[in-house]
């Protein structure tokens, strides 16, 4: 369900938040945040949100956990409003799994006044178990989320979950799986991954943020978040018009996608971080800085560093300063250069 959390909920948030019954350790997530989470699940269960509009938008939402066809979303207004967007507007979002008929998770989104979490376009989101337990929130920080994912770490190895799927709610309760697959020095810093199937493990492997990943045939395709081309593709199965670049994607694999920049700007994209291609060199800047916030402004820094041919393919790079640009190599796994 995708909610936006009403005006003023917080007065109503008074119940101390319930320790995680999963082994594993959870992504960071401060304690409001948890008694934000516990109160609002208790809120949902008083509202008859399905008694309100219940709607199917034209688009999925841009941040948060991904919808499909069979998801259900109801939305209703906690105060006047003109716009759906406005503050004030809760949406809930249930997803299902094949032909079951009750929800395996439950979404609740709230759009925030503006600047409150440009990462997350100004949404508020909490995700549940069918149970209640919150198990991701946009405020979360974890180094390992990605979107559509749930991630632990145990033991120095790193659980991975698509966040709709009921192997999820599985591991929060008993924290382990008794049916799993392991990929030995696979994760990001080359850390052992563990998920429920391969085909979980593959598509968090490939998920980079502003994109679109789908295995098909055992090639990936590749698409930019909220595209038309995405779009076209999900109405179809396929795009007439496309490129195909062997071997270039996560671990060797065949990659598809529209057009050969989405797959140039996919290749280098990482978390944290936003990139751009400017005469065959890559600027690198992280994300919500004020030097890209300058960059945008100006198209240019006059103070910044360049450091040719080290990264990803052999790309010249430039960012406002080492320190950027260290850590940015390392996100990708290219050993960085004095």
């Amino acid at each position: 369900m995708l909610i936006r959390l009403v005006v003023g909920l917080a007065a109503v948030l008074l119940l101390a938040a319930s320790g995680s019954r999963c082994s594993a350790q959870s992504p960071g997530r401060s304690d409001s945040q948890k008694q934000y989470a516990e109160s609002l699940w208790q809120y949902l269960n008083r509202v008859d949100y399905r008694g309100r509009e219940h709607f199917q938008p034209e688009n999925d939402f841009p941040s948060g956990p991904p919808s499909s066809e069979s998801s259900k979303h109801f939305r209703f207004v906690s105060k006047k409003t003109a716009a759906d967007s406005s503050d004030g507007v809760i949406i809930v979002t249930e997803h299902y799994q094949g032909q079951d008929d009750t929800p395996v998770a439950i979404t609740a989104r709230r759009k925030m006044a503006d600047g409150f979490d440009p990462q997350n376009d100004d949404w508020h989101w909490v995700h549940y178990t069918a149970a209640g337990e919150a198990v991701a929130t946009s405020a979360d920080r974890s180094p390992w989320s990605k979107p559509g994912f749930s991630v632990f770490e145990q033991d120095g190895r790193l659980w991975v979950f698509d966040i709709a799927r009921p192997e999820l709610a599985e591991f929060v309760s008993k924290g382990e799986l008794a049916k799993h697959v392991i990929r030995p020095g696979a994760g990001p810093n080359g850390m052992t991954v563990k998920a429920p199937d391969a085909e979980t493990l593959d598509r968090y492997l490939a998920t980079k943020p502003g994109f679109v990943v789908h295995f098909e045939d055992g090639r990936l395709w590749i698409f930019r978040a909220q595209s038309e081309a995405l779009a076209d593709f999900r109405r179809q199965g396929e795009l007439a018009k496309h490129v195909i670049r062997p071997g270039a994607g996560p671990n060797g694999v065949t990659v598809k996608a529209p057009d050969a920049e989405v797959i140039d700007a996919y290749l280098v994209a990482q978390p944290g971080f936003v990139t751009q291609f400017e005469d065959g060199r890559l600027w690198v800047f992280r994300q919500g800085s004020p030097e890209l916030k300058a960059f945008r402004e100006a198209g240019e820094l006059a103070k910044h560093v360049i450091r040719p041919g080290a990264g990803p393919d052999g790309r010249t790079v430039k960012g406002p300063d080492a320190a950027t640009l260290d850590a940015y190599l390392r996100a990708c796994g290219v050993p960085a250069t004095p």
